[in-house]
């Protein structure tokens, strides 16, 4: 079992604070949906969770402050994908994937790496991209690329943010089932900012409601995204269906002009 506390964590940028004694505790077999408007601090808080900013307060991974815990030991258990790359991280889409096994070479590459690459890229359907240049894909397979990634580092945790953001409705649902794979099967705890409410209430086991910069709600997702919260925290009404015994949420319009 593992553990991935926030303890009173706070971040500040150019004085202007982004979030805000923000406390939570995710463990294995979760799947966490971050919700929140834009600028809420989704983003940010997912960076300090995975200490790619140093925040105010504590994060702890099994009551290890993660400033003390080995780059390399943190980099084996916690898995992170932004919302896009910047910069050339690799070649072709083989390289990216092979990049989430890092923590793991020392001497070279083996034949137990080749075989996760191998495993990851045909579970998210890009091994007919695997000689591709990264930045000659499109921006749905290039994301798709950076999840696998972060597979391949087989973490115990795995932060991604609004990794469906880009994606087609078929790849949308295609990741989200592999996502929720590996929490049932695997056990892995999953972060997750998320903007699609109907996504977030469909997969996720419990919804972290973000608003001016603090957890406003955290809980089962039928009992955090109702009409109520929605149009509190989004300025929109809508209710909330459940065709085919499917949940989504129907939004009717702007509630406040927003």
């Amino acid at each position: 079992m593992v553990t991935l506390t926030a303890d009173r964590v706070s971040y500040t940028y150019r004085e202007k604070p982004v979030i805000s004694d923000i406390s939570l505790q995710v463990k294995s077999g979760e799947f966490v949906g971050l919700c929140g408007k834009n600028g809420s601090g989704k983003t940010t808080l997912l960076k300090c969770l995975g200490h790619i900013l140093s925040p105010r307060g504590k994060v702890l991974l099994n009551d290890i402050d993660l400033i003390s815990m080995p780059s390399l030991v943190r980099a084996q258990q916690i898995g992170y994908v932004p919302q896009s790359v910047h910069g050339r991280i690799a070649r072709s889409v083989f390289d990216a994937v092979l990049m989430g096994r890092r923590p793991y070479i020392t001497w070279g590459i083996s034949a137990h790496d080749l075989d996760i690459v191998e495993s990851v890229m045909e579970l998210l359907g890009l091994l007919p991209f695997a000689e591709r240049d990264l930045f000659e894909i499109s921006g749905g397979e290039r994301q798709k690329t950076l999840i696998a990634r972060a597979i391949a580092q087989e973490p115990a945790i795995l932060l991604l943010d609004e990794p469906t953001s880009s994606l087609d409705l078929f790849h949308q649902l295609e990741v989200m089932e592999v996502i929720a794979s590996l929490v049932a099967d695997q056990g892995i705890a999953v972060v997750m900012a998320i903007h699609d409410l109907s996504l977030a209430m469909r997969y996720c086991s419990r919804i972290v409601l973000i608003h001016n910069n603090r957890v406003v709600r955290d809980g089962p997702p039928a009992d955090i995204l109702t009409s109520e919260l929605i149009a509190d925290v989004y300025q929109v009404d809508a209710y909330l269906s459940s065709d085919g015994g499917i949940p989504h949420i129907v939004p009717i319009k702007a509630a406040y002009g927003a």
